[in-house]
């Protein structure tokens, strides 16, 4: 708050962790700018949904409930123009909130304060016309004491807006806090297994953290806190300028330096007052299992961007997975067919010009997962033939090694490209909860699966599929190490030693890499396969996908089927075979 109501201070870049009370700070300047000084701001959200969902959560309650607030807006809880869900009309000064979305939104105003929340979810190139933070501040041209504040959680490291805006900075503030022990100052940090300082704890046992002083390994407990954060200072770690709680600026020397116009600060939540230590760890060693058990590192993720406030490093997938390494660890599967670890069968289908590609895995306990089948369907998919090949193809069943026959549960059908109609007949004609249409998302990071509420106005099921999500999770899984494939491996593919199953099909499997595009949410990194065929991975993700669905909206239990399959004598009088199990599963 000091450097916000610093008016020599021109720029101010937050890069922030969630629960450090960012919007509450926001919330306090708009007072302070607007009963203080009198001055006009813009408080731009991403979207014009979030700016009337922030005006009506935040900023009107704000007016309802600060007094001094009411002295100055004398329209509170008043219909009026002046009054609305995009402008408070104060004493002296407005208040504009408005999304960042819309170029409409960056014309016409003027203002001396502007705001930019969450400025990693705006779109980086507004309507075509440029950089939101170029077009919005270019609104405080002409004000005596111009000021922008940029708050934002970080996301992806390639393309962050905020990490490119902090290097304009002159100084990067980090707050240092006392040891409770040896009295030296330092930043809180992560720290990590093999580190001599940072938040330890016993194996499993998140309540036991503490950190460790990264000067004297003094052990410093969660209770200390307090009264670090009452002694701590705002330091730039490269010159040791430091900023006081009177807001004063002075070298490592303790002497004054003029105030910088554009500064940056980081903090993140292991200084919180309303966040325990114990529960940040917790998530993390949730995040971590959740990798070792089947490479999913979602989760990881999100902890590194709302828990650490650090950007998200994607860009170590831009190599290839070498396809000969995953060609040399196919193994043979058991005379009588796939393990029986293999417990639910699910299939992926690639709609192309001339022919139908599918892949069929079967899925266990802890996503461990058995590739049993890539066919290739050649014909004419205007004409029936292929259609009636292909029905058969999805209905057969496959042998597992206890002599079961297993069905197919469910199959996710890509409907892009020249033959919608012809796979939305398909699904209708073979069941719509068993082939399920589905469509790429067309902006990176969604959901591995959106399922829809109702069927679409063709009448099936579309489901959009966050390929993006699809391939990071499978090639992370590929990644995966097994030294025995004869004991369960959470996440792991295996693949069969068969004749369809060569170089050509793991070449396929290994084609896409991560390459940096230009979108309208600025530089992200995306799959791209180049010119090498890639049906071999879109059906694998399409597979995983449907055996998504099933868990998600479809009521599989694999721990069912896994006692099951271990104790066939048992629950005899309940229809649990396989088959009764996969049409339960597609409702009838």
């Amino acid at each position: 708050m000091n450097a916000i109501s610093n008016d020599d201070v021109r720029i101010i870049n937050w890069i922030k962790s969630a629960r450090v009370g960012a919007t509450k700070i926001m919330l306090a300047s708009t007072g302070y700018f607007a009963e203080h000084k009198k001055r006009n701001q813009l408080f731009y959200q991403p979207t014009n949904g979030d700016a009337e969902d922030f005006c009506k959560t935040e900023i009107d309650t704000m007016l309802r409930d600060v007094a001094c607030m009411r002295d100055i807006f004398p329209d509170v809880g008043k219909k009026s123009k002046n009054n609305t869900q995009t402008l408070k009309q104060f004493l002296g000064s407005t208040l504009r909130v408005l999304g960042g979305n819309t170029p409409t939104n960056f014309r016409r105003y003027s203002s001396h304060v502007n705001y930019y929340d969450e400025a990693e979810a705006f779109t980086h190139d507004v309507g075509g016309e440029g950089s939101f933070l170029l077009l919005g501040d270019k609104r405080l041209e002409g004000a005596i004491f111009p000021k922008s504040i940029r708050m934002t959680t970080p996301k992806l490291k390639y393309g962050s807006i905020i990490e490119g805006e902090v290097k304009l900075s002159d100084y990067y503030f980090k707050y240092h806090v006392p040891c409770p022990h040896c009295d030296e100052k330092q930043v809180l940090k992560w720290g990590g297994k093999d580190c001599s300082y940072g938040f330890k704890w016993d194996k499993g046992k998140p309540e036991t953290c503490f950190y460790l002083c990264e000067h004297n390994g003094c052990v410093i407990k969660n209770n200390d806190l307090y009264h670090m954060n009452e002694k701590g200072i705002w330091r730039d770690e490269d010159t040791g300028v430091q900023l006081d709680a009177e807001g004063r600026f002075f070298d490592k020397n303790n002497i004054d330096i003029p105030t910088p116009g554009n500064i940056s600060f980081h903090i993140w939540t292991a200084y919180s007052p309303w966040v325990q230590w114990s529960q940040f760890v917790s998530e993390f060693i949730i995040a971590t299992d959740l990798i070792a058990k089947d490479g999913e590192t979602t989760k990881l993720k999100t902890f590194c961007n709302t828990t650490l406030g650090e950007t998200w490093d994607d860009s170590n997938d831009t190599e290839r997975l070498d396809g000969d390494i995953l060609y040399s660890r196919r193994e043979h599967y058991p005379l009588g067919g796939f393990s029986k670890r293999g417990l639910a069968i699910f299939g992926g289908m690639d709609m192309q010009d001339d022919r139908v590609e599918g892949s069929v895995y079967a899925v266990g306990l802890d996503n461990e997962t058995f590739l049993l089948e890539h066919f290739i369907l050649r014909g004419d998919p205007s004409q029936s033939q292929l259609w009636d090949a292909l029905h058969v193809k999805m209905t057969k069943t496959y042998t597992r090694e206890d002599g079961q026959e297993i069905p197919v549960s469910r199959w996710c059908f890509d409907s892009a490209g020249h033959f919608t109609t012809e796979v939305y007949d398909f699904s209708k004609q073979a069941g719509e909860h068993f082939v399920i249409p589905t469509k790429g998302a067309s902006v990176y990071g969604e959901p591995l699966i959106t399922y829809p509420r109702k069927r679409n106005k063709h009448g099936v099921l579309l489901t959009m599929i966050g390929t993006d999500t699809g391939k990071d999770i499978v090639y992370n899984r590929l990644k995966l190490i097994n030294n025995d494939n004869d004991k369960p491996a959470p996440g792991y593919y295996h693949f069969p030693v068969a004749e369809w199953c060569n170089k050509g099909f793991f070449a396929q499997l290994c084609s896409e890499v991560k390459i940096p595009k230009k979108t309208s949410r600025g530089m992200v990194m995306v799959y791209d396969a180049g010119s090498r065929r890639n049906e071999v991975i879109d059906c694998a993700v399409l597979s995983l996908a449907a055996y998504k669905i099933s868990i998600d909206h479809y009521g599989l239990n694999l721990s069912m089927l896994s006692e099951k399959a271990e104790h066939p004598e048992r629950n005899t009088k309940v229809k649990n075979s396989f088959l009764d199990v996969a049409k339960r599963l597609n409702r009838g």
